[in-house]
């Protein structure tokens, strides 16, 4: 029982400074997660008090960002035989070191996720005076509801690594340290931007940017160009700036990020199985070809039309000609006939097809589907008053193709669409296998069906098509 009040559960994990325990607040009743920040007994007594007395103040400093979504919340400070414990939020998922170790790099997509959470975690920390200074993969965590998690902050105050020196007090991780730390600059945020371009690096390409057996490897070696970043290029490369003064802000990193184009490939690098195309697609119908549509159906057929108009014309030729034959024998003037009354009928019949088909056009909100290098999103508006719109990303699945009027989806065994979500997006099982995820023939308002094979084939590269029917998928 820590403090009276947190029982230790089970040990979660252990550091060079500490150990994380799950525990239990008897008080309230709930889960939490428990540190004991722990220094080398080596460390001279001078250089332990001060190490703790930081540790429990900037414990207590990270305690005042617990309202921020992107942060794990600081409850509590307890000081058992002068160690202090720190009382952290209990987050259900892993870190992001856990994640690289167990299914290696992420995506560039997953990575950007995790940019945009350590970058707006940090954007508070900073403008509330706090910095981090270890920010490293073991520190983001992920969150199995899909949050990213910045943790331990100015927690990490020391380091037991022998290839760090304890009496200089560099805090923080091999690898991860920027360069003007190394050299004994004062701490501020821009150190923390560099560790994040070194955990972004570390995600997208599996290795650090520098050796961690070189100390003094940011200061002196070259940056190596990531191959593997794409979009996230420029921002990991600027955030990995050797001079402090040259790197983004935090805002200006953000909006890097969310205006990061798509790279085209190097010269260099061999073209990959799934390129990434430059420019998304995006499909929806035109008023004529909604038009068009609409005078396909059956009572609506253009042939209804031009043969309507064609017995009108034919009618008021025969009244023309039936009046100058009762002229001719000194009748009426101008004569209406039973056969044109009939025929003007069957004409304004033909224009409220022709009206009709128009109007409706017009009114018409055509689905829009648009595919880029994350995935394909469907947009679909079935009433004036409804709308409808998911998205499915490549990643998510073993294949795509267009059968049968319907885009059919195979998706991985860990991406399989609950119920709930099927109902809620019209999504139906395809008969022989996968999923039904768009109609391309229930109205006139679905994508014409060419255009969009012609984009499913272009950006889903080895996804496209049955993947039972594709040896060695």
């Amino acid at each position: 029982m820590i403090g009276e009040r947190y029982r230790l559960i089970r040990r979660l994990g252990e550091g060079g400074f500490g150990q994380v325990w799950k525990a239990h607040d008897s008080a309230l009743g709930v889960n939490v997660a428990i540190k004991q920040v722990r220094l080398d007994d080596s460390l001279p007594d001078e250089t332990r008090v001060e190490l703790l007395t930081r540790a429990g103040r900037e414990a207590r400093n990270a305690a005042r960002l617990r309202d921020h979504p992107h942060i794990v919340t600081v409850y509590d400070v307890v000081e058992v035989d002068d160690t202090p414990w720190i009382v952290m939020q209990l987050v259900d998922g892993h870190s992001l070191a856990e994640e690289l170790e167990e299914h290696g790099p992420l995506t560039v997509d997953r990575a950007a996720d995790v940019a945009g959470g350590v970058l707006r975690a940090l954007e508070a920390a900073h403008r509330a005076g706090v910095v981090h200074r270890d920010v490293k993969p073991a520190n983001v965590m992920l969150a199995k509801s899909g949050e990213v998690l910045l943790a331990d902050f100015g927690i990490a105050v020391g380091h037991t690594d022998p290839r760090l020196t304890a009496t200089a007090l560099v805090i923080g991780s091999p690898g991860y340290i920027a360069p003007e730390r190394l050299q004994g600059a004062q701490n501020d945020g821009r150190a923390d931007l560099f560790s994040l371009g070194a955990t972004l690096y570390k995600a997208v390409e599996g290795v650090l940017p520098f050796p961690t057996d070189n100390p003094i490897a940011a200061l002196t070696e070259p940056l190596p160009t990531p191959a593997n970043a794409d979009r996230l290029t420029t921002l990991i490369t600027g955030l990995l700036e050797k001079d402090p003064t040259r790197r983004p802000t935090v805002a200006e990193a953000l909006a890097m990020l969310d205006a990061a184009p798509d790279l085209p490939e190097p010269p260099s690098k061999k073209v990959t199985k799934n390129p990434v195309p430059h420019k998304p697609v995006t499909i929806t119908n035109s008023t004529r070809e909604l038009v068009e549509a609409y005078e396909k159906i059956p009572w609506g057929d253009r042939t209804v039309n031009v043969s309507c108009a064609g017995i009108f014309i034919g009618g008021i030729a025969t009244d023309f000609v039936l009046n100058h034959y009762y002229a001719a024998f000194n009748g009426p003037a101008w004569v209406v006939t039973p056969f044109l009354l009939w025929i003007s009928v069957f004409f304004l019949l033909g224009c409220y097809v022709v009206a009709s088909s128009w109007l409706k056009a017009l009114y018409t909100r055509s689905d829009v589907v648009t595919i880029n290098h994350h995935g394909i999103t469907f947009t679909h508006r079935p009433k004036l008053s409804q709308l409808r719109s998911f998205t499915v990303r490549w990643e998510t699945l073993e294949g795509i193709s267009v059968d049968k009027g319907c885009v059919v989806a195979w998706f991985n065994k860990t991406f399989e669409p609950t119920a709930e979500w099927q109902t809620a997006n019209s999504v139906k099982p395809h008969q022989g296998g996968g999923f039904d995820i768009y109609t391309l023939a229930d109205s006139p308002s679905a994508v014409d069906p060419k255009r969009l094979r012609d984009g499913l084939q272009k950006f889903a590269g080895a996804r496209y098509g049955n993947p039972k029917r594709v040896p060695n998928r």
